[in-house]
């Protein structure tokens, strides 16, 4: 399935609009945010709408505006293992931009989403002339890197409930305590790839914790959380 572009009677407008979102473009002016929208697109992506692939030329990075991307890699030929969920207000793979390698992984979207595609090339030319772009750049990779460190150690070290409770606590909407976790893909597959778990122990992990109380699943992508003490009580080891 192929992206395509949004119909909308003031596109530049909405365009910008999403560019300003961005959080490496939070030091940008009016007119370095239009300089930016002369070399990116936005996009109407129903779900199952595919990015690029594993290995592909990096030509562009993304910012997720509404929905979630799902980024996996290939395993074996045929298996997937999903690597991260991206939602509302993310971007990836600007570190393969950064870099100037190919993609490491296949993203695709996992529910309808609306996306801004920055190109490559041109980014890379509007850096060399924007510093404080480029800082929040590094800064942004530094802080991916933190967060890639800190799964690898969580997969390491965390058995099954305290990985799903980590992931519940790191995604739960601290601004809106009543609401859903966000990144709660529908397929539990797909959740259980991320947290190296089979599905089977996903929905036994994720019972347990609706039975005692701790949580609630209206529907398969929607997750309310309703005791964070316990989880954090979970996570740490003294549960």
């Amino acid at each position: 399935m192929t992206p395509r572009n949004a119909a909308a009677p003031a596109p530049d407008l909405r365009l910008i609009r999403a560019l300003r979102a961005i959080p490496l473009f939070s030091c940008c002016s009016d007119n370095e945010f239009a300089a930016i929208a002369g070399f990116s697109r936005f996009i109407i992506a129903d779900q199952d709408t595919r990015f690029f692939d594993e290995g592909d030329d990096c030509d562009a990075f993304f910012f997720v505006h509404e929905g979630l991307v799902e980024l996996y890699k290939t395993i074996g030929g045929d298996k997937r293992k999903v690597v991260e969920f991206i939602g509302a207000g993310q971007t990836f793979a600007e570190a393969a931009v950064f870099a100037r390698i190919a993609y490491p992984v296949t993203a695709v979207t996992v529910i309808p989403s609306q996306v801004v595609r920055v190109n490559a090339g041109a980014f890379r030319r509007f850096l060399g002339t924007h510093p404080d772009v480029q800082s929040n750049m590094l800064a942004a990779l530094s802080m991916r890197l933190h967060q890639l460190v800190t799964q690898i150690t969580e997969l390491s070290l965390l058995n099954a409930e305290q990985r799903v409770a980590a992931y519940l606590l790191e995604h739960r909407d601290t601004g809106d305590p009543t609401g859903p976790v966000g990144h709660i893909p529908y397929r539990r597959k797909d959740l259980a790839s991320r947290l190296n778990l089979t599905p089977e122990t996903l929905c036994r992990v994720l019972g347990h914790f609706r039975k005692r109380g701790w949580i609630s699943m209206p529907s398969n992508s929607r997750l309310l959380v309703h005791d964070v003490d316990a989880l954090r009580d979970l996570q740490a080891g003294n549960a």
